[in-house]
């Protein structure tokens, strides 16, 4: 994701990635409404680790409720989908933070039919 956000940008693209992959820790300011997100790939827990943020959800909401479910995360990381584009972030350690458009947990089965429905699509066949 990192460096097809570094591809994009050079591109002078606006992109918006659909990610399914691991949420490693979550908080939120609550006087703000913004939560803050530490995301891990699917497979592997190696850095470097993006850092990405909600914004703006209605109290009582759908993005809140499902938002929500990453606080307090420790051990096991969750598994998530998302939609989110990069933002430019000097600050940031890579470079790059993430805005988060929408999120939800997962399970091992949404990323498996996930992953099936991308090798059908590219007339592949993928052996578990």
């Amino acid at each position: 994701m990192i460096s097809q956000t570094a591809k994009c940008h050079s591109q002078q693209q606006d992109v918006v990635f659909e990610l399914y992959a691991r949420v490693k820790q979550s908080e939120r300011e609550n006087l703000t409404r913004k939560q803050h997100f530490l995301l891990i790939d699917l497979f592997k827990a190696t850095p470097p680790y993006p850092h990405a943020a909600l914004t703006g959800w209605r109290n009582g909401g759908l993005f809140e409720r499902q938002a929500g479910q990453f606080l307090g995360v420790c051990g096991e990381p969750k598994l998530y989908w998302c939609l989110c584009k990069p933002v430019k972030d000097p600050r940031a350690a890579i470079g790059w933070t993430y805005a988060i458009l929408s999120i939800k947990p997962i399970s091992w089965e949404h990323v498996q039919h996930a992953r099936d429905d991308l090798f059908k699509a590219r007339g592949m066949s993928y052996a578990t």
